[in-house]
């Protein structure tokens, strides 16, 4: 129970780093908004960051732990592709979306 509150916690805080980001994002604050998509990160996840994004999905979701804390990785890894969508990189973009995807389709296997 006391780890179910925990993870639970650490997930709301993420989320709400992540609506921090998207509504900054909306406005046109981009770089406010990269800094906001890094909080929710360190909410969420003990590993770092450059390392999500470089281990393959197998090993990925694992060390993130449950289904849910993955599932919200996933997501700010698309949010962080629509940002540098926004910023004119879309190769780094479709990494990052690709990167989302990879992490959430891991959890069908």
């Amino acid at each position: 129970m006391l780890r179910q509150d925990y993870v639970l916690r650490l997930i709301e805080r993420a989320v709400a780093a992540l609506s921090k980001a998207l509504g900054l994002m909306a406005q046109g604050q981009l770089t406010k908004s990269q800094a906001a998509l890094r909080a929710a990160y360190d909410a969420v996840v003990r590993v770092d960051r450059d390392m999500l994004e470089n281990l393959d999905p197998r090993t990925l979701a694992p060390l993130l732990g449950p289904e849910e804390v993955v599932r919200v990785v996933a997501r700010i890894f698309a949010a962080e592709g629509d940002l540098h969508e926004r910023m004119n990189d879309p190769d780094r973009a479709s990494k990052l979306w690709r990167r989302g995807e990879d992490a959430s389709h891991f959890l069908d296997i």
